[in-house]
């Protein structure tokens, strides 16, 4: 048996935009915070690290190519990070509110949002 529980549901579109604008902002309207902290600080630092190799390319002529190559490489992991972040954040947007209940023989399997539990019936 699978129960669907109509509560409060976010909208994957939303979810997505906030993804978008705010590192991990998505997973906050979500409420998935600790995913949150996590992809928001990998986004951020990311691009925090692209930033400053851009700034140490210009400051030191003599090492351009090796910071601009540094630079690219942390833009491509940011937007990797970036784009990860979106996918999740419509994922969990549609998948919110989500409850699961499986019966199989006298074992009964609980999945809910914060809990998991199995209960054994005699």
């Amino acid at each position: 048996m699978i129960l669907i529980l109509l509560t409060a549901l976010k909208s994957p579109g939303k979810a997505m935009l906030f993804s978008l604008i705010f590192p991990g902002g998505g997973q906050f309207y979500n409420e998935a915070y600790i995913k949150g902290i996590i992809l928001g600080g990998a986004e951020s630092f990311l691009f925090y690290l692209s930033y400053r190799e851009n700034m140490l390319a210009n400051k030191e002529p003599e090492n351009r190519d090796y910071h601009l190559s540094m630079m690219r490489k942390y833009l491509f992991w940011g937007a990797t990070v970036t784009v990860y972040s979106i996918a999740d954040a419509w994922v969990d947007a549609n998948m919110y509110g989500f409850d699961e209940e499986t019966k199989i023989g006298r074992l009964n399997f609980i999945l809910k949002p914060f809990a998991f539990g199995i209960n054994i019936k005699w």
